[in-house]
């Protein structure tokens, strides 16, 4: 099976598998259109990693350092962000919606645009705030 876009081989994970990296060094790593839905990747060093159009649904990410990671279009409903580090983190198109523990601050130093889909109880005007004052 191939994904239909880049014609790479597509891996079909057995139901009920999850990938579990916690603390895990992933500094740079390129992953197309990867799924790590539901994966744990808390206290991860993600510094750097390119995963466009990634499935981090429902991923536990807590702590992870995502400093300088291009995130573009992932879908990360539902991922757990607490304490996650952001800095200049491309989050342009990512749909956060119902992600958990994310704070204005956190998001305010990542880079996101008008497609970004925020979690329902951080708004666009605390987001515009916050990065006045970082």
């Amino acid at each position: 099976m191939t994904d239909t876009q880049s014609g790479r081989p597509r891996i079909k994970r057995p139901p009920g598998f999850v990938i579990d990296l916690p603390g895990a060094f992933i500094r740079g790593v390129k992953v197309a259109s990867g799924n790590l839905e539901g994966a744990n990747l808390a206290e991860a060093d993600a510094r750097d990693v390119v995963m466009h159009d990634a499935r981090l649904t429902n991923a536990l990410l807590r702590n992870i350092n995502l400093t300088g990671a291009d995130l573009e279009r992932a879908d990360a409903r539902g991922a757990d962000l607490a304490g996650a580090l952001l800095r200049g983190t491309n989050l342009k198109g990512a749909d956060l919606r119902g992600a958990r523990g994310l704070i204005v601050e956190q998001l305010a130093e990542a880079v996101i645009d008008e497609t970004t889909r925020l979690p329902d109880y951080i708004s666009r005007e605390d987001l515009q705030r916050a990065k006045g004052a970082v």
